[in-house]
C-alpha cells in the first residue's frame, strides 16, 4: 500500500528516507556476496557506499530538525522492499541498468 507522503511530518518523512537508504545498501552487500566477477563486486561496493552516504547525510538532516535526536531503527522504509537477483550472465551494463531501474521505483 503506498504512504501518502503528505501527511507525514518532516521527521517521519526524513527517518523513512533514512530507512530505506539503509535498506538500499543492505540489497547491494548482500548482491555483492554473490558476484564472482571482480568488476561487478567494483560496482556493488560503490553502490553501497552511495547509499550510506545518503543514509549518513539524511541522518545529520534528521538531527538537525529533530534537535539531536536520531531516526528510529524500527522505522519502514518510504519505499516497497528494494529486491534483486543477477545471473552471472549480467554483464557490468545490465547490473547498471537493474540498479538503476530499482533506485526509480
Amino acid at each position: 500500500m503506498p504512504i501518502d507522503l503528505s501527511s507525514l511530518s518532516v521527521e517521519k518523512a526524513l527517518a523513512m528516507a533514512v530507512r530505506s537508504e539503509a535498506d538500499a545498501a543492505e540489497v547491494y552487500r548482500k548482491l555483492n556476496g554473490q558476484i564472482r566477477n571482480f568488476m561487478l563486486k567494483e560496482k556493488m561496493r560503490f553502490l553501497e557506499d552511495e547509499e550510506k552516504r545518503h543514509r549518513e547525510l539524511l541522518t545529520a538532516i534528521y538531527r538537525k530538525v529533530a534537535k539531536g535526536r536520531e531516526p528510529a531503527e524500527s522505522e519502514r522504509s518510504i519505499l516497497p522492499a528494494l529486491s534483486l537477483s543477477l545471473k552471472e550472465s549480467h554483464s557490468v551494463p545490465d547490473l547498471l541498468e537493474i540498479a538503476m531501474d530499482a533506485e526509480k521505483t
